[in-house]
C-alpha cells in the first residue's frame, strides 16, 4: 500500500447559528437553513411581506414571481413561510410543480401543507420547481411572506451542531447533504434536553435539508462545532498487517486516531462504529506522534476534537501499510 495522507483543518470559526438561526420548528416540515453559511435563502422572493388577516391566498409578488397570473420560478427549492404573529393554529398550502425522474426532465403537480409558526418560519419538505399559489386555512395573526430556503456549504466536511432551547429529547432531526466526496448522505440525530447540545457522527460538506420528527419544545439553532474527521482510509485486508502511522501537528489542536472493522460499503458510512487507537499517544493528543497497527482494521481515520480557529491549526495523518500478501 502506498503512503496515504489526509489532512483535517484549519477549520473556519464554529458557531451555533451558522446553518440555521433561532427558529421554532413545528413538526412535520423542514427547518429554515438561513445561517451565515447558507446561500439562496430569502423570506420574500416569492411573496413580499403582506397582511394575512384577510385570509385566502398570498399575492405572489416577490422577485421570483413573474407573469399574470404570477408564477414563482424556484428551480427546485423548498418554500419558507415567515409569520410575524402566532400562526401555529393554521396551515399554509403551497401549490406548484416539482421534478421527477433521474435526468429525464419530468415535471408533475406538487402540493404540500405546512403548519404555521409562532413568530418564526416553517419550510416545505418538497422542493418546488414553480409555485403557483399559497393559501392559508384561516386569517393569519399578522404579516406573512414567502421565499426560498437556503443550501448550506461548509468550509470543509465537519459535524452539524444542534442547540435546542427546550427539552427535545423525544424528537429526532434528519440531516441530508453530501460528504467529502460529494456523495449523498443522511443521518438521524436524536434530540437532547434543554441546555444541552448534540451533533452528527458524520461530517457534512453541504446540507440540503433538515427534517424534524416533531415540534420542538422551544427554539432551536443549527450550526457547527470544532470537530471534524478525515476521509476514511481503507487498508488492504489481504496484505501484511504491520502498518506505520504518523500524525504531524501544526498549531494548537487536539486529535484522536480511530479505526473500525466495519466496512462502510456494507453498513453505510454513518453507521460505522469507530474505536479509539489503543496507543494513548494517539488519543486526545496535541503533539506530533508515531504509532502502528499490528493488525488490519478495515478503515482508519483521524478526528480533530478541537483546534484553535485561524490559519495553520491542523493535523496531517499518514498511513503506510506493509507490502506483500498473507500466505
Amino acid at each position: 500500500m502506498r503512503l496515504t495522507k489526509v489532512q483535517v483543518g484549519p477549520l473556519a470559526t464554529s458557531g451555533a447559528t451558522k446553518i440555521g438561526v433561532s427558529q421554532k420548528p413545528n413538526g412535520a416540515s423542514a427547518l429554515a437553513l438561513d445561517g451565515s453559511t447558507s446561500t439562496g435563502y430569502s423570506a420574500t422572493n416569492i411573496a413580499n411581506t403582506q397582511s394575512g388577516t384577510g385570509g385566502g391566498s398570498f399575492t405572489l409578488n416577490g422577485t421570483l414571481s413573474v407573469g399574470s397570473p404570477a408564477v414563482a420560478q424556484l428551480g427546485g427549492k423548498s418554500v419558507v413561510i415567515l409569520s410575524a404573529g402566532n400562526d401555529s393554529g393554521i396551515t399554509f398550502t403551497v401549490k406548484g410543480t416539482q421534478a421527477v425522474g433521474s435526468g429525464l426532465g419530468g415535471v408533475v403537480y406538487a402540493q404540500e401543507t405546512v403548519t404555521g409558526t409562532n413568530v418564526s418560519r416553517t419550510a416545505t419538505r418538497t422542493k418546488f420547481l414553480t409555485v403557483t399559489a399559497i393559501t392559508m386555512s384561516a386569517p393569519a395573526a399578522g404579516n406573512v411572506s414567502a421565499g426560498t430556503n437556503g443550501i448550506v456549504t461548509l468550509d470543509t466536511a465537519r459535524r452539524v451542531l444542534f442547540t435546542p432551547g427546550g427539552n427535545d429529547a423525544s424528537i429526532t432531526w434528519t440531516v441530508y447533504g453530501t460528504d467529502w466526496n460529494g456523495e449523498l448522505i443522511s443521518e438521524v440525530v436524536t434530540g437532547v434536553a434543554s441546555a444541552s447540545t448534540t451533533y452528527t457522527n458524520y461530517d457534512f460538506s453541504t446540507i440540503s435539508a433538515i427534517w424534524p420528527s416533531g415540534a420542538s419544545a422551544s427554539t432551536l439553532t443549527v450550526g457547527t462545532n470544532g470537530i471534524a474527521s478525515s476521509r476514511p482510509i481503507f487498508l488492504d485486508r489481504y496484505a501484511l498487517a504491520p502498518t506505520s502511522l504518523e500524525v504531524d501537528v501544526t498549531g494548537t489542536v487536539n486529535y484522536t486516531v480511530q479505526q473500525s472493522l466495519n466496512d462502510p460499503n456494507d453498513v453505510g458510512y454513518t453507521a460505522v462504529n469507530w474505536v479509539s487507537h489503543p496507543d494513548p499517544a494517539f488519543v486526545n493528543s496535541a503533539v506530533t506522534a508515531q504509532s502502528e497497527y499490528g493488525y488490519i482494521p478495515t478503515v482508519t481515520r483521524i478526528t480533530l476534537n478541537s483546534e484553535t480557529a485561524g490559519t495553520g491549526h491542523q493535523v496531517v495523518y499518514s498511513v503506510l501499510q506493509a507490502s506483500g500478501t498473507v500466505m
